[in-house]
């Protein structure tokens, strides 16, 4: 489900009480991923954001709704690599998990589009998270968004969560990122960048040629022994994410202040 991520908009909070409310009641074990990345490396040329301000407020949210400390694991800054983002996923996460358990994923970074190189994307590219040893600029031979964590990646990841967990397991993840940025908000810092990750010659002709895309049937007869999963994106995949600025004076991600507020 994609939703935008503006705090003032009942429907919004309504909706996402709706779709929280049994990971508060059930009795299954609960663990929680919360990654933030606010000051990548100079040499990246990302800007810095108030990322790690989400971070408080994820933990919280999820404290009422029964997750214990012990199972909240968190990645911020330089420990937010991409193979570290995988590790604590696939190995910390992961295999910690029992059938009929509630896992939740969070990200607050910076979100970008990279090129699409195995064609399921009807835009031509792909969504990604920008972990901390990415570089925002696409640079022919030396940097090509090898670091970025894309959505084929994550979703790979995904269906191994939903397959252990099970049928009576639950998955719920919240993206505060740009491609997962909200069309509310024009001021502020955006959560990424409107330049995809791919040569020039690949934007232009994405942009000119759009393509048909079916979304492939190929998991529904797996569906009966997923766990169900719940996503709350910041964005569209064609949008930026602007940071809000809280009661309190400070700044905060968009989706991880609705969210908490929602909680």
């Amino acid at each position: 489900m994609t939703l935008p991520a503006n705090h003032t908009t009942i429907r919004f909070c309504v909706f996402i009480l709706l779709a929280i409310s049994a990971f508060a009641i059930q009795a299954q074990t609960k663990k929680a991923l919360i990654v933030a990345i606010g000051t990548y490396p100079a040499s990246s040329n990302i800007t810095s954001l108030h990322s790690l301000n989400d971070i408080p407020l994820i933990q919280s949210a999820l404290s009422k709704l029964g997750f214990e400390e012990k199972n909240i694991l968190t990645l911020k800054d330089g420990k937010a690599t991409k193979e570290n983002i995988i590790k604590a996923l696939e190995s910390q996460l992961y295999t910690n998990l029992k059938q009929g358990d509630i896992c939740y994923f969070h990200f607050s970074g910076h979100g970008q589009q990279v090129q699409d190189f195995n064609g399921d994307e009807s835009d031509g590219y792909d969504e990604a998270l920008v972990p901390y040893d990415a570089l925002m600029d696409y640079q022919a031979g030396k940097y090509q968004g090898e670091k970025h964590l894309t959505d084929d990646e994550l979703n790979k990841i995904y269906l191994r969560i939903l397959d252990k967990l099970g049928p009576k397991g639950h998955f719920l993840v919240t993206m505060d990122a740009c491609h997962s940025g909200t069309s509310t908000r024009g001021f502020g810092l955006a959560r990424g960048t409107d330049i995809p990750m791919a040569p020039p010659e690949y934007r232009a002709r994405s942009e000119n040629n759009p393509k048909d895309f079916s979304p492939s049937d190929a998991l529904q007869n797996k569906e009966n022994s997923l766990a169900t999963m719940v996503a709350f994106f910041a964005s569209m995949a064609n949008q930026k994410n602007y940071e809000i600025t809280a009661e309190d004076g400070k700044y905060y991600g968009s989706l991880s202040y609705a969210f908490s507020k929602a909680v």
